[in-house]
């Protein structure tokens, strides 16, 4: 037991820090790989004879406000141009306050520093490979004015929230022949069973409900500002849609309570628009931006926006940039899952913000902690 809470060479973190540090941020959170301030912030464990010992609770949550807002988008390049000088294979750079709530203290509510959150590629490197960067990157923040940052690194890829792939066609020998024959790629009868066809399908055009009218290929090297574009529209024909159609609605339903959609009700906008956002909400007098998506994998959710873009390098050194969502809190569980890519992401007074397509969740896990969408402009 005294060597989960103690460090063990050639570890620089105790397996209960690691694996407890970011208690809160998802249902079960990455494990930290180091800090940058492991010496002046010790993580609290429990000491002998302590009887009722409870882990303080975090929510990450945005930088809004901080001196980092003006000037990540000069310092996050001078970072990554030093991840690679120095060999560190990153997959996500992105910035984040942990609101921090500590029962032993009478849940007292504080808001952390400024957080540069570090994923990298997973068993690549040493946890002595991110102390040793992590002083640069400190050094890179102070030239541009932000004191007190802190760097904290963790294991971690990006994934596609797209839904399990179609099954294998079988022959109908099979015994799971009639159970999967229609989740497979052929086209099955009972989806198109053409005895129960009627005679209004007889003719294709009854069939038509519009048409494309824009669908570029997906690409991250549209221009120049790193941006994913992912994007088509899709024209209805108003014969069939003008008499009944509402917009875009979102049934609100019975799932979320009323405190948290109270709490959607203003509004954020995109940091490439280099303009200011009303906050939705604040916590320890600090902004907070609450957003929603309505998916197919888990319906409808709500979290916190960040402000600031995150920067993201695949497998293969593909970068690009995108809006990051984190969980609403401990107990609100992920805010996406399979299934949600393409999910459209919302702010209180119904505008547009992002497109959701991505997510990062912990090793062998499905749960996610931050969320990652192409930003509507």
């Amino acid at each position: 037991m005294a060597n989960t809470f103690t460090v063990v060479a050639p570890a620089l973190v105790s397996q209960f820090e690691a694996k407890y540090y970011w208690n809160g941020i998802s249902d079960e959170p990455p494990e930290l790989f180091y800090r940058s301030d492991l010496d002046s912030n010790p993580f609290p464990h429990p000491k002998p004879g302590d009887r009722w010992f409870q882990l303080p609770v975090k929510t990450a949550s945005s930088v809004s406000g901080t001196a980092l807002n003006k000037i990540w988008h000069e310092v996050a390049p001078l970072i990554i141009t030093l991840f690679k000088q120095r060999g560190v294979s990153y997959s996500v750079l992105k910035s984040a306050r942990v609101l921090i709530v500590d029962s032993d203290e009478g849940d007292q509510m504080t808001m952390g520093p400024v957080v540069v959150w570090i994923a990298l590629h997973p068993d690549r490197h040493t946890d002595s490979d991110a102390r040793d960067v992590s002083p640069d990157v400190l050094r890179i923040l102070a030239e541009h004015g932000v004191k007190d940052a802190v760097v904290e690194w963790y294991e971690g890829a990006v994934e596609k929230l797209i839904c399990p792939p179609l099954l294998r066609v079988t022959n109908d020998t099979s015994p799971s022949y009639y159970v999967r024959r229609t989740l497979t790629a052929a086209l099955g009868m009972p989806i198109a069973a053409k005895e129960m066809e009627d005679d209004n399908f007889h003719d294709i055009t009854r069939r038509s409900i519009g048409w494309v009218d824009w669908a570029p290929k997906i690409a991250i090297d549209v221009d120049s500002s790193g941006y994913s574009r992912d994007i088509g529209t899709f024209e209805l024909d108003p014969s069939k849609f003008s008499a009944n159609f509402k917009g875009n609605v979102v049934d609100l339903g019975n799932k979320i309570d009323l405190h948290k959609l109270n709490r959607i009700s203003g509004s954020a906008v995109s940091s490439r628009a280099n303009n200011s956002s009303n906050p939705t909400a604040t916590e320890d007098g600090k902004p907070v931006y609450i957003v929603a998506k309505d998916g197919c994998g888990t319906d409808l959710t709500v979290g916190r926006y960040s402000e600031l873009e995150a920067y993201l390098c695949s497998e293969s050194g593909k970068e690009s940039k995108d809006a990051v969502i984190y969980n609403y809190s401990k107990t609100s569980g992920s805010f996406s899952g399979e299934g949600d890519s393409g999910s459209l992401i919302f702010t209180g007074d119904g505008r547009m913000l992002a497109v959701l397509h991505s997510g990062m969740p912990a090793s062998r896990t499905t749960y996610k902690h931050a969320d990652f969408d192409r930003e509507a402009f």
